[in-house]
């Protein structure tokens, strides 16, 4: 692999969640700046722009910054907060862009914090999963994530 093809691939960025965490508390005291698009089971989904923010009652779930580049969606960042993580909130939502947005393909963003590398290894299995490297499309492979 050439240096230059790095950036296909999805690339551990250390723990991210500090900085993540801080935007998740301002789009949590923004949350009436955004408009409700669906429900994946007792959960909210709001969007603003390229945000989406999760509600469950009035506690905050997650957001993930989604880039639409119709009709693939890329999924730059994301952060689920604590009490509701190991609840499959990730993969719900991926779910959710298909069959409530219309996306017909979802790709990880080039750099994700550790918490999302880890998703993305536990999940890809539920979904068809494939790097794209110039023309050649593999198999995803979760031995060989970062």
């Amino acid at each position: 692999m050439k240096l230059t093809d790095l950036h296909e691939m999805t690339m551990a960025a250390g723990n991210m969640s500090e900085q993540l965490k801080r935007y998740f508390d301002i789009y949590i005291q923004e949350q009436d700046t955004f408009d409700h698009v669906g429900d994946i089971e007792n959960i909210k989904v709001l969007k603003r722009d390229e945000i989406y923010l999760l509600i469950s009652n009035t506690t905050p779930v997650a957001f993930y910054q989604v880039l639409n580049h119709s009709p693939t969606a890329i999924l730059q960042n994301a952060y689920v907060d604590g009490d509701f993580r190991g609840q499959n909130t990730t993969a719900k939502f991926l779910w959710f862009l298909k069959r409530n947005e219309g996306f017909k393909q979802i790709q990880m963003g080039d750099i994700q914090s550790e918490d999302m590398v880890a998703v993305i290894k536990k999940i890809a299995h539920r979904f068809n999963t494939t790097w794209r490297r110039g023309d050649e499309i593999e198999p995803y492979d979760p031995t060989t994530t970062d």
